[in-house]
């Protein structure tokens, strides 16, 4: 691709794919010049492989000849070489990049309030308590790691003390650690002396022959004691690099050494008690050319636990690398490198990309989602500026800050406050700057740990005694300072205090604008009396004052007028919000809302100026002609009003269900379950409040259909709206819709939270409403994507509205947990409608049969009852294939979700659902794709060819007929037989075993009323058909009986509503400050409760993993052929297709096409490289991506390798066999197995994984 071509659209194509991400939407100009820069650096690359190939060749006497001879091929001269193109557009994406202000990540949610402890970084909660208790546990892996895994229950420690060091010292190897004046060379043989000498502990790293009795280093063994070394140097690097001060770059931290080595001088200093990591990089190194050196104190804890590290634990990991002789990538030795590195990686240095995700890992326990070091570079910046800590400023003698420097500093996720702090001088600082200068350092290093209660810097403590459990204990007996005040010492500002000053402004601005008009008004007067008089009399002269009288003000002139039409009373100023020590006592409005005829200005909680609003209704009332014309001027005193915007000027309440659901949505004091049955007008209790508040409503909707049956709803009432795109993500809300519609899959991309958390500042999100919510429980398939855990969509304070027609108490009480619900309103209304008749057929035979019954019924009705040209019917089924065929029987269209198999796009389900509701066709077969939202008001029949899996599936499908109150007819058909069996859990809460009990028929037993067992599954009340009236229509199961008994009407109180509905005034007017205050008193806890079971979640997820992970871990880059072979973990680390025991190169390829998941359905997906099963999307192993390396794999060259020697090695697989129960007599045998699911692992490949652990490592897992 680097040389010319006619049409160079390869690279171009592979750059467009390649830049195009999961959701379809293009990377940014940011994202895309690293991308650009590697295909450059690539084309470099390989034009010098072809320098020196044609040299080597003959071709050319010299290089450089080899260069000109190539120029044409890369560098045209006309701008038409991939080369010359890469570099315009990298030109152009930089240029675009610096020339864009990108919005804010980080959202001080709670500023109103002036708490500036707790902040959203795109959309995710993150709190300074929350990195407290990551600390805590990091504090607490590091020492378990260290005294139980690292120095295997050995008691040592070595204190810090204040060692010497020599800060202008270059000799090679040299640090204070490995200086032979300190204390610290004395321990560097002691922990080996230790675990040779113990008999228990040296078989941990050398097992006996039992024969010859001569000891052989046990290299598997050695190999899980560096990886849990590295695991404990892995967290006291993360430990380091948050708690050190300014975030450092991690590739660098991660090249850091401990002494100097040729090349470079060492990282890690001691001053005094001071254990000091000193980076090189910054921002403006290339254009001073000069290095900068960036001091960090570690925190006494962090300080200690690397002293332990590299005086203990260190020396035996060289002696350890030294006996197993691997030569790695640019050391001469392992033990070259467990020397002079700061920290290391098993047998290599770490990989930045392995600590990010590790981070990631230890903070989604805590924050409900995984914050890597970029996300954490943001958030730190963002604290210490609202923290106020201390920041040094570095002297700029050059020229003085411009835009592009700013640009750059906030490219590089820090502000330019933080890129200029006197972290860095010339290499030579501690030679020349005075002692005073490097103190700041500390200080700042120091405030920046004790704003989380770590131990400072320089504590002089051991590990144990510095734990932030001791933090406050150490405070109170003076042997740490407590944290300084800030620097301002002037008391912030309060919100009360900003809208105080606002009052004066607007009280000023609102006086001179009335002076204004008077001034204008008097004109316009002086102007009509001097043309009247002009026209009829000679005008009289000006009165004449006294002498010394004053003339009178503006104001008392236009207090003399008459009001004017066109001047509206001046409008009061708001007054202040309550302070925060008010906001329990003072006593709120009734409903906590803002009127939609009332702007309010954005003033504290719009980060940008927005055109001057009013801020309260007039005082007064308007004339009586203004008020035909100014809506704002006499509000509805009654929310039927807004109704009958809706649904014409005669409208009123269907249901008493709907006006109290109405008004406990717009109350904002509880969590709402609004359960009323089908036809009642669920989606009316939604859309009111949004037209009486100045608040934002969100509709998370969990089917295509029902998104697309929303627009259309939303659209004929002609209310605004907007539906969520990840591709525009940033402009959410700017149209000024009050509800915004997202459906279930895009409302958990990153997007979304960080787009609802920054339109929650400009206008407060009053609510989440999950429309259909018995979807977001009863889909398991959901649940493990879009619906894992609906708790976490709460991630600040709001109401959470589930609505659905089929929720039972039982699933109400589970779904409440699920979402984190605390005492939630209910309003629940009866699921049972007179103009539906039911009727239930058993014992068919085929589906012919049910077409054949169909085609009866549907005859008879258009013949017997009135059968309209609108009119419609509908069949559900439950299989793609009996939907097609049905259809073709039926002679019409197929409704059905989208799929590999069944490919159809949203366009074209349209168009069927259109053709079916204009009559182009006047029936649909339809999956329960188009089941709930199908509001179609005339059709007059349903069946179900075999009845579906749950009973509300069943209540939801025939409850699309008699939408308009007439008569219609419910038919289900059943095959002869029991149904099929669920392996689904919870059989009872999902509705599985209530529609088993209606539909199957012991020998011999009555048949049950139909409204009898929706009544049972949805309410708890069983009725009958004979219970009821006349004017219902009876099931098949009650004809008889009513026919003999007639009805009872002992039912009809239950199910009877009363017609006459109280006022619903609509809500008082707030301003946006108290809504927010309001919504967090009420809801605050919810929050907190939805993060505590995502974290519990994830801790329990993180258990179940965990045995894979051990093996993952212990085996880490390892090749699994010389791993079987070597019945252990192998030092070799090459992929399997390098292996030199893989035999010719064919046999290998051949096997890994053999290897195809996608015939089968797993519960988590697996990566097609490296055979190891993700677990919930990412909890194992990251998502596969196609084109990409292995580099996130955990062990990249594992599990292939050790599969294909499984398929070679007969002893080795028999072995596998008998530990699972199985034998396989072909390599295709057991590839199949390998490939089949497994309902506790996924997939047999990870009990492969699990075998081997317990085979050779020492793992003691049940796989049987």
């Amino acid at each position: 691709m680097w040389k010319v071509h006619h049409s160079d659209t390869i690279g171009w194509c592979f750059l467009a794919l390649f830049l195009l991400k999961e959701d379809g939407v293009f990377a940014l100009p940011k994202d895309t010049t690293p991308v650009i820069a590697k295909l450059t650096r690539m084309i470099q690359l390989t034009i010098l492989r072809e320098m020196y190939r044609l040299q080597r060749e003959g071709k050319y006497a010299s290089l450089d000849a080899a260069l000109t001879s190539l120029e044409p091929d890369y560098r045209g001269g006309r701008g038409t070489t991939t080369m010359e193109m890469l570099e315009y557009h990298q030109s152009f994406a930089t240029a675009l990049t610096m020339q864009t202000t990108g919005l804010p990540r980080v959202v001080w949610h709670r500023s109103y309030d002036n708490d500036y402890t707790t902040l959203m970084f795109c959309g995710q909660p993150v709190s300074i308590t929350d990195f407290k208790t990551i600390y805590s546990r990091l504090e607490h892996k590091a020492i378990s790691l260290l005294e139980n895994d690292v120095l295997l229950g050995v008691t040592q420690h070595v204190d810090l003390g204040t060692p010497k060091d020599s800060f202008n010292s270059t000799a090679h190897g040299y640090s204070f650690i490995h200086a032979p004046d300190n204390h610290f060379s004395q321990y560097r043989k002691f922990l080996g002396r230790r675990f040779l000498s113990d008999p228990k502990l040296r078989t941990h790293f050398y097992s006996v022959d039992p024969i010859t009795s001569i000891p052989t280093l046990n290299v598997s063994q050695c190999l899980q004691w560096l990886q849990k070394l590295a695991e404990l140097e892995a967290i006291n690097m993360i430990l380091t690099e948050m708690r050190g001060g300014g975030p450092i770059r991690l590739a660098e931290l991660c090249s850091t050494v401990a002494c100097n080595i040729v090349t470079r001088a060492r990282n890690l200093y001691a001053y005094g008690p001071h254990v000091l990591l000193v980076c090189q990089y910054n921002k403006t190194t290339h254009n001073h050319q000069r290095d900068v050196l960036v001091p960090h104190a570690l925190s006494t804890f962090d300080g200690d636990m690397l002293v332990q590290i590299h005086t203990l634990a260190r020396p035996f990991a060289e002696f350890l690398a030294a006996q197993i002789h691997i030569k790695p990538l640019g050391l001469d030795k392992y033990d070259h490198a467990y020397r002079e590195m700061l920290f290391m990686d098993a047998l290599h240095p770490f990989d930045p990309g392995f600590i990010s995700q590790l981070m990631g890992k230890m903070t989604k326990p805590v924050l409900g989602w995984a914050m890597t070091i970029s996300h954490y570079r943001h958030v730190a910046i963002a604290i210490k500026d609202g923290q106020k800590l201390l920041t040094v400023f570095e002297p700029d003698t050059d020229s003085p800050v411009d835009a592009y420097t700013d640009v750059q500093a906030r490219q590089a996720g820090h502000s330019h406050a933080t890129e200029k702090r006197l972290y860095g001088l010339s290499p030579d600082i501690f030679e020349g700057v005075p002692g005073e200068m490097i103190q700041l350092y500390i200080r700042s290093s120091r405030e920046w740990q004790q704003c989380f209660d770590v131990v400072p810097a320089g504590a002089g403590l051991a590990y144990r005694e510095s734990t932030m459990e001791n933090y406050n204990l150490l405070v109170a007996r003076g042997e740490v300072k407590p944290a300084r005040a800030t620097t301002n010492t002037s008391p912030s500002p309060t919100v009360a205090d900003l809208y105080a000053l606002l009052q004066q402004s607007i009280a000023k601005s609102e006086e001179n604008t009335q002076a204004l008009r008077a001034d204008i008004r008097e004109m316009r007067n002086e102007m009509v009396r001097h043309c009247q008089c002009s026209k009829n009399t000679t005008p009289k002269p000006p009165p004449i004052r006294p002498t010394g009288q004053a003339e009178p003000s503006l104001r008392h002139q236009v207090a003399s007028l008459p009001p004017s039409p066109e001047t509206s009373p001046p409008r009061p100023t708001p007054a202040p919000p309550p302070s925060a020590t008010q906001a329990t006592s003072l006593p709120l409005p009734r409903h906590p809302q803002v009127s939609s005829n009332i702007v309010t200005a954005p003033l504290v909680s719009q980060p940008f100026p927005h055109r001057a609003q009013p801020l309260a209704p007039p005082p007064a009332a308007p004339t009586a002609a203004l008020l035909s014309h100014d809506p704002t001027s006499s509000p509805p005193s009654d929310m039927r009003a807004h109704l009958r915007r809706l649904y014409g000027h005669r409208a009123d309440w269907s249901d008493k269900g709907q006006r109290d659901a109405t008004q406990a949505i717009m109350d904002l004091t509880s969590d709402v379950f609004v359960i009323l049955r089908t036809g009642v007008g669920k989606t009316a209790t939604i859309v009111l409040p949004s037209l009486v508040e100045d608040a934002t409503t969100v509709v998370l909707v969990p089917l295509i259909s029902l998104l697309d049956d929303w627009k259309r709803r939303l659209s004929s009432w002609r209310i605004p709206f907007e539906e969520f795109d990840t591709a525009r993500y940033a402009s959410l809300g700017k149209s000024g819709a009050k509800i915004i519609l997202a459906s279930a899959d895009k409302s958990r991309s990153p997007q979304w939270k960080e787009a609802l958390s920054k339109l929650n500042m400009s206008r407060p999100v009053a609510r989440i409403v999950f429309d259909e919510a018995h979807l977001w429980f009863m889909d398991a398939k959901f649940r493990q994507g879009a619906m894992l855990l609906p708790s976490t969509h709460r991630t600040f304070p709001m109401q959470f509205v589930l609505v659905s027609a089929t929720i039972s108490p039982d699933l109400e009480r589970a779904m409440a947990r699920d979402f984190a619900m605390i005492k939630p309103t209910t309003i629940r209304n009866h699921p049972h409608r007179p103009e539906l008749k039911y009727l239930v057929k058993r014992g068919l035979q085929s589906v012919d049969e049910m077409v054949a019954e169909f085609k009866t019924y549907l005859a008879e009705m258009q013949i017997h009852r009135q059968w309209s040209d609108r009119d419609r019917w509908m069949v559900f089924v439950t299989s793609i294939e009996d939907g097609k065929y049905v259809a073709s029987l039926l002679g019409v269209e197929f409704y059905h979700s989208d799929s590999d198999a069944n490919p159809i796009t949203r366009e074209e389900r349209a168009s069927i659902y259109h053709r079916w509701t204009s009559g182009h066709f006047k029936g649909m077969v339809a999956t329960p794709a188009v089941s709930v939202g199908t509001d179609y008001p005339h059709t007059r029949l349903t069946a179900h060819f075999t009845p579906p899996f749950d009973i509300y599936t069943l209540v939801q499908q025939t409850s699309r007929a008699g939408r308009d109150g007439s008569e219609a007819l419910c038919l289900v058909f059943c095959l002869a037989g029991p149904l099929p069996t669920s392996q689904s859990d919870h059989q009872e809460l999902r509705g599985i075993t209530a529609l088993r009990e209606l539909v199957e028929l012991a020998p011999g037993s009555p048949e049950p009323c139909v409204r009898g067992a929706i009544g049972m599954a949805l309410e708890g009340v069983g009725i009958s058909c004979s219970d009821l009236s006349k004017d219902w229509q009876v099931c098949s199961a009650c004809e008889l009986r009513v026919s003999r008994s007639g009805f009872t009407n002992s039912s009809i109180p239950h199910l009877t509503s009363p017609r006459t509905f109280d006022l619903l005034p609509p809500p008082d007017p707030v301003q946006h400050t108290a809504l927010k205050w309001n919504l967090r008193h009420h809801f605050q806890s919810a929050v907190d409760q939805g993060i505590l079971a995502s974290s519990n979640d994830h801790e329990e997820k993180d258990k179940q993993v965990e045995k894979y992970r051990a093996v993952l871990n212990a085996v880490g880059q390892a090749c699994g052929i010389c791993c079987l072979r070597e019945r252990g973990v192998s030092p070799a680390t090459h992929e399997p297709f390098k292996c030199p025991h893989r035999g010719l190169p064919q046999p290998l390829i051949s096997y890994r096409k053999l290897f195809d998941y996608s015939k089968e359905h797993y519960d988590h997906a697996v990566c097609y490289k490296c055979h190891t099963t993700a677990f919930w999307k990412t909890h194992l192993h990251p998502l596969f991506e196609a084109g990409q390396s292995r580099a996130k794999c955990p062990a990249p060259h594992f599990m292939e390798g050790l599969l294909f020697e499984l398929s070679r090695n007969d002893a080795a697989r028999a072995q596998l066999g008998q530990a699972v129960g199985q034998k396989w007599n072909t390599e295709q045998e057991f590839v199949s197995w390998v490939l089949l699911p497994n309902r506790e692992h996924s997939c047999n490949a990870m009990v492969v994984m699990l075998w081997f652990g317990n085979a050779y490592l020492d793992k003691r897992v049940d796989i049987s």
